[in-house]
């Protein structure tokens, strides 16, 4: 479905696009990626229609001022008007249909004002892709004779054409208009976000933009990915499907799950999962930033403490080797969600040392069969079943969730370690709820659950069999399977039905029974910064001891 859109900039001029919708349902809370063409381009030049066509996202293609249908005039050095131009359309498209920007994709000259963009909004942008953007302005001198450069000494400006689609664009070019672009200076890239993960393409015969330019961007960008064409000019002419092939390769599920995992496998070089041995889904919920913005090294960038809190399976097959770490970890608490029946049924481990709290996140009469069966029969049912188990257990699961925050609150230095049965679905509500109050973005949560997708699946056929009979033979042995997955898609639908009905975690905590002073308390002393020497002295001192 393809619609056109006119959409007024804030100087009054239309910016028109096409709106790329895949579905004909609503687009509350859907993903949204942005398309910007180069110098003298438009919203279908080159490869950017077939790309709008073949994206799995909603998209929006656009012409940017003074280019192609909307209103202005075209310039040769405009680019704090085209990051307006993509600010503009980004709210208008956010404020009408209710979608959440996801990716931003420039070429050229265009991606320059995605990468302006994306440093500067004070919002956080999952995925920027970079195709063939220029690092290095002043080379832009070597494509241009010096009797250009006379011209515009002596008359003050040239004109320059272009041949675009089968159409002569002629363009007046000052003396200003083109010193300002030999003179803009790209360095700024260095403060992207380290949240924002960049996609630079270029082609290895570009004939426009030298191929240092994109190793400048792979060494000054700090979460950054580079893919070079063979063959592959600045165009792409010929190019376009290898081009769109690694674009969409890149946002397939499992390339995204392999760059989150490289990147967060370690928190300040140390690992974030540690060997329990005897326990299953054992890491640390720490090292994940909870700020946006810039990478300006003047500004405090606060980090969710590492050695603190962590998310793992159950403690009933823990060996005498697996406690002995527990103990170099300094764990003082261990928190039980699950409910009395699995309890009993299943029994505790306790750990001298180490204070065992119970916080079922369901009452005795949720397990009751039938209520159990309805329950349990929701993760067989996809993204829409997990969803719906999820919102029940932060329902059900207030009390529970309130015991474990208030620790926060009273006791910052005592670390601690939150599990169900699989550490899975209830305790992967309480690490969404913890990275989400801390203002960590969705992309990241949604990734940090799907790390125990590969540590709870169950393959063992014995296990399946045990699975089978502790649900009274109701769930065939593929259901079975699917209940202990843990899908990217179930949480991110989840955080949409989160973000409709709560709005956010601090009026989450405040219907759990927190007052917004206790809730920036333990905010407070959940983060650590790593600007040492303008953080201030922290009240409770909140030294973590630990020797791994």
């Amino acid at each position: 479905m393809t619609t056109q859109i006119n959409i007024k900039n804030d100087s009054g001029q239309n910016i028109v696009g096409i709106l790329e919708k895949k579905s004909s349902k609503g687009t509350l809370g859907d993903k949204l990626v942005i398309i910007c063409h180069g110098s003298v381009g438009h919203k279908n030049y080159l490869f950017q229609e077939k790309l709008a066509k073949e994206l799995s996202f909603d998209n929006f293609r656009f012409d940017f001022r003074g280019n192609g249908e909307s209103d202005g005039i075209l310039k040769f050095s405009n680019f704090q008007e085209e990051v307006e131009d993509i600010d503009t359309v980004v709210k208008y498209l956010e404020k009408e249909f209710g979608y959440k920007l996801y990716a931003a994709i420039g070429h050229s000259k265009g991606s320059c004002a995605i990468l302006k963009y994306a440093c500067y909004v004070n919002r956080n942008i999952p995925h920027v892709i970079n195709i063939s953007a220029r690092y290095n302005m002043a080379a832009v001198l070597s494509l241009f004779e010096n009797s250009i450069i006379d011209l515009l000494e002596n008359q003050g400006y040239f004109y320059w054409e272009n041949k675009i689609s089968d159409k002569v664009v002629k363009m007046k070019v000052t003396k200003e208009d083109f010193y300002n672009f030999v003179n803009y200076d790209m360095s700024f890239v260095h403060k992207m976000p380290d949240t924002t993960s960049v996609l630079t393409c270029h082609g290895i015969i570009d004939e426009f933009v030298s191929i240092k330019d994109a190793v400048f961007f792979a060494d000054l960008i700090p979460n950054h990915t580079l893919k070079l064409l063979p063959g592959a000019n600045h165009n792409y002419n010929d190019k376009y499907d290898e081009l769109i092939k690694i674009i969409n390769k890149y946002f397939s599920n499992e390339s995204q799950s392999t760059r989150f995992n490289e990147k967060y496998l370690y928190i300040n070089s140390i690992p974030r999962y540690i060997f329990i041995d005897g326990v299953k889904n054992f890491r640390d919920l720490g090292g994940y930033r909870c700020d946006l913005g810039s990478r300006d090294e003047n500004v405090i960038q606060n980090f969710i403490r590492e050695r603190f809190i962590f998310r793992s399976g159950n403690l009933l097959s823990i060996t005498d080797d697996g406690i002995t770490t527990l103990r170099k970890l300094n764990v003082q608490k261990i928190f039980d969600l699950r409910s009395n029946p699995e309890v009993n049924k299943l029994g505790v481990k306790n750990i001298e040392g180490m204070t065992r709290v119970h916080a079922p996140v369901f009452k005795e009469d949720d397990y009751h069969p039938e209520t159990l069966f309805e329950r349990w029969k929701l993760y067989t049912r996809g993204v829409e079943g997990y969803s719906q188990a999820y919102m029940i257990i932060l329902e059900e699961g207030k009390k529970a969730y309130y015991t474990i925050f208030k620790h926060i609150l009273e006791y910052p230095t005592h670390p601690f370690i939150v599990h169900c049965t699989a550490g899975k679905d209830r305790t992967g509500m309480f690490a969404m709820l913890l990275l989400k109050l801390l203002g960590v973005n969705d992309e990241i949560i949604s990734r940090e659950y799907e790390l125990t997708h590969v540590n709870t699946r169950v393959t063992d056929q014995k296990e399946i069999e045990i699975y089978i009979k502790l649900t009274n033979n109701s769930f065939e042995e593929e259901e079975i399977k699917e209940m202990f997955s843990a899908k990217y898609e179930f949480m991110t639908t989840t955080l949409q039905k989160f973000q409709n009905h709560y709005k956010s975690v601090d009026n989450y905590l405040s219907q759990c029974g927190f007052t917004k002073k206790e809730i920036e308390s333990i905010k407070y002393n959940l983060v650590m910064s790593n600007n040492l020497k303008n953080l201030k002295p922290n009240k409770n001192d909140n030294v973590i001891k630990s020797l791994l």
